[in-house]
């Protein structure tokens, strides 16, 4: 059986725990020295040092989500047997618990020959519940990269060279990462996203929203220390559509403006959807991130999407937001998906400074000394990560005629042309 150590037992660690089969687990390492002695259902915490001293045979999973110091301090250590949560598929980190590999939606028969492609802990022990469900242990992983190929190939005999794609024997490939080699040669089964396999996941009323605003211009207010009350009404009393995300309602007191759209991805902003509802906004829109508030918001008529994670490398961007929305640090994103897939053609960002810091006041970072009331501590914002996510949206815009701007007063986000604010208030846009 193979055993892996877990780094980091934080929000992401402890939901990757409370999934994974507690047997694949041999210890778990984190910083928290108040933690590290303890035991956690017969699994050790320990600190990095014993884990250098007495299991470093074994890989590690790192699951924190700024990880790249720690990726450095391994490496300067020469620890290279690790991966990163991040790798594996949205439904196996956690956020799908009832499911492990005899719910997911993989087909897989006796007599078949199987290699899988993409090398990770999912991708490893989907390959021990396929030996164990045919009988055979001639499955074989294919390493998406040359790094890990290198690192991994002289340690496992089930780690192959990527040449084996090359050879005509018949074999059925599992894509497991994100990304695969485009060769219809062999018959692909795509084992790393699923979204579209499960009904639950499915939106009838996002999907009424298809084109609801073709041709039409549209504002996405975040919730920045730009944001200004007067810019607000100026928006109430144009022909622009907009979107409101989070806690943007602290406003509400101050201004006549209500956004067509109120978004909610996070999970600290999710469980206070209720909160939304009290301020006549016609359409609220939240993730499923936690079930049960989910549950118990379609009852009372709020629209809810299905959330997939997407943290590694250049985010997705979906094009069928009724089965799923892609996640990547920041709202924003999530409603630009949105809005792309009404029909807007062009849309305007509005308090979206990007210039957050975990080290400033509430004020600082948005636009109301309150914003975290009753929330805790935010979630880190992660800037290089949310450039990334934005990246994608610019790049899918651009193949689909769509043009996206950065209204925001002031703010660091230059990946979107510059439009002023006040102009676009100037020209005919006023009902």
């Amino acid at each position: 059986m193979y055993q892996f150590v877990l780094w980091g037992y934080g929000r992401r660690g402890k939901r990757f725990f409370d999934f994974c089969k507690k047997e694949h687990i041999k210890a778990i390492i984190d910083t928290n020295i108040n933690l590290q002695g303890g035991v956690v259902e017969n699994i050790p915490i320990i600190s990095y040092e014993k884990y250098k001293s007495q299991y470093s045979k074994y890989d590690i999973l790192v699951t924190v989500g700024v990880y790249e110091d720690i990726v450095k301090r391994m490496e300067e250590d020469h620890i290279n047997h690790y991966f990163l949560l991040k790798e594996c598929p949205h439904e196996f980190r956690g956020y799908e618990k009832e499911l492990w590999f005899e719910q997911l939606p993989i087909r897989i028969d006796f007599g078949h020959k199987y290699i899988i492609y993409g090398l990770n802990i999912y991708s490893i022990l989907l390959r021990e519940y396929i030996c164990k469900k045919i009988g055979t242990n001639d499955v074989g992983i294919v390493s998406e990269t040359k790094r890990k190929e290198g690192i991994f190939l002289p340690k496992y005999d089930f780690v192959i060279s990527s040449q084996m794609l090359d050879k005509k024997d018949e074999f059925e490939l599992l894509i497991a990462c994100k990304s695969y080699p485009d060769n219809r040669e062999y018959k692909i089964q795509n084992v790393f996203w699923f979204a579209h396999q499960f009904k639950k996941n499915y939106s009838p009323e996002i999907d009424m929203l298809r084109d609801k605003h073709k041709g039409q211009k549209c504002f996405i207010v975040a919730t920045g220390p730009s944001i200004r009350t007067e810019d607000l009404e100026r928006l109430g009393a144009s022909d622009y559509v907009c979107f409101g995300v989070n806690k943007i309602y602290l406003s509400f007191d101050k201004t006549s403006w209500r956004p067509e759209y109120l978004v909610a991805a996070d999970e600290k902003f999710i469980a206070y959807y209720d909160e939304m509802l009290h301020f006549g906004v016609k359409n609220v829109i939240i993730s499923d991130l936690l079930p049960e508030v989910a549950q118990k918001a379609r009852q009372e008529g709020v629209i809810v999407f299905h959330s997939v994670i997407d943290e590694d490398g250049l985010p997705e961007f979906s094009q069928d937001p009724m089965w799923k929305l892609y996640a990547a640090g920041s709202v924003v994103y999530e409603c630009l998906q949105l809005a792309i897939y009404m029909g807007f053609r062009e849309i305007y960002l509005l308090g979206t400074d990007h210039n957050y810091s975990e080290n400033q006041s509430e004020k600082v970072n948005h636009f109301h000394k309150n914003y975290y009331t009753g929330i805790g501590k935010p979630n880190q914002y992660v800037k290089e990560y949310v450039e990334r996510a934005f990246q994608s949206a610019k790049l899918y815009a651009e193949n689909h005629d769509v043009k996206i701007y950065n209204a925001t007063r002031g703010g660091k986000l230059e990946i979107y042309e510059r439009a002023d604010f006040d102009s676009l208030m100037k020209e005919g846009e006023i009902k």
